[in-house]
């Protein structure tokens, strides 16, 4: 039983350590200097849809505090559109479309 306890306490050690070290990196790598913009182009149907998407969010947790994504809908059919509308809204992702990308850009 104290074997548990111990091999418990270790790998919750680590995970510890872990996110210490990961806080300490995103402060060392830390942007400050404006707005960083990802766009996702999505034309048609996607089926990689949610993995772009989620991929896009977890590199904009790891750069900086400003950065956005936006999902650039380039005539997305409707079930891609559904199910990009249904994790955008879960990260807070704008969808645009492509007439309007130069009006945000101006914008920012």
């Amino acid at each position: 039983m104290q074997e548990l306890f111990i091999v418990l306490f270790i790998i919750l050690s680590i995970l510890g350590l872990v996110s210490i070290v990961k806080k300490i990196i995103m402060w060392l790598l830390k942007y400050d200097d404006g707005e960083i913009i990802t766009v996702i182009p999505i034309k048609g149907h996607c089926e990689n849809i949610e993995y772009r998407i989620r991929c896009a969010y977890e590199r904009a947790n790891w750069s900086s505090e400003n950065h956005h994504i936006i999902c650039l809908d380039k005539g997305m059919d409707d079930e891609t559109r559904i199910l990009c509308n249904k994790i955008c809204e879960r990260f807070g992702i704008e969808i645009i479309s492509s007439p309007t990308l130069a009006q945000v850009a101006k914008n920012t």
